[in-house]
């Protein structure tokens, strides 16, 4: 399981009070895969694996943007 801050858009026209508010506001993703590649620069996770070690739909994360990186077990 890997926790990062991520990049926010949004179009929405609003005061710059509210600007500010959501400005201050971390936007944390947590996302579920296999660790198919990990640096000191980007770490690559992937939430498909098939029977023959291909990496499906993988997400590229540059490193710094890592808040938690946790070990987890799936059991039958």
């Amino acid at each position: 399981m890997v926790a990062w801050k991520d990049a926010e858009s949004n179009n929405d026209w609003e005061d710059v009070e509210q600007i500010e508010d959501w400005a201050k506001k971390d936007c944390i993703i947590n996302e579920i895969g296999w660790l198919v590649f990990k640096n000191d620069k980007y770490t690559i996770i992937s939430n498909q694996i098939s029977y023959d070690n291909q990496a499906g739909n993988k997400t590229k994360i540059p490193s710094g943007w890592i808040v938690k990186l946790q070990k987890i077990s799936i059991t039958k």
